[in-house]
């Protein structure tokens, strides 16, 4: 009988506690490409949230996917981060906001534009960014960025 009740309170134990999944960023899949006058960019995602607990009804996640242009000796110059939330199920994933913020770091490169909508269960992300020196543009990069979100609260 005793058996029986420790059996029974562990299993009641097991279903009752939340199991929370944690998904972590992962720094070493960022991409880098190479640009002109020793630019570069790099491109990655980060979790701001981590996916809800396994039980919740609600399953919701944050993250960001992350575009810099770095200087050749690895300084950040330009910024662009794509930030949404997202609803998840088993069934589904919907982009529920979306938005984006810039940063410029120097004086050579700036930003003509910047954009952020949702569809579906994407965040998008578009902007125009150029480097100017001497009032000469030497460099226009033009980028649309999608973060997209699984069935399982994966961001990619």
């Amino acid at each position: 009988m005793k058996k029986l009740f420790t059996l029974f309170l562990s299993l009641t134990l097991l279903v009752a506690t939340p199991i929370t999944t944690h998904v972590t960023s992962d720094s070493g899949s960022s991409i880098a490409m190479h640009l002109k006058n020793g630019y570069y960019v790099t491109v990655a995602i980060e979790y701001s949230s981590a996916p809800s607990s396994y039980y919740s009804s609600s399953k919701t996640v944050s993250g960001s996917k992350t575009y810099t242009i770095k200087n050749s000796s690895g300084t950040a110059v330009a910024t662009y981060k794509l930030s949404g939330t997202f609803k998840y199920s088993s069934r589904s994933a919907t982009c529920t906001s979306a938005s984006y913020t810039t940063n410029i770091s120097n004086n050579y490169w700036h930003f003509t534009s910047a954009s952020a909508s949702k569809s579906g269960a994407a965040a998008k992300g578009s902007f125009t960014a150029q480097c100017k020196q001497f009032g000469v543009v030497i460099d226009t990069i033009s980028e649309t960025l999608f973060l997209t979100c699984d069935t399982s609260g994966r961001l990619s």
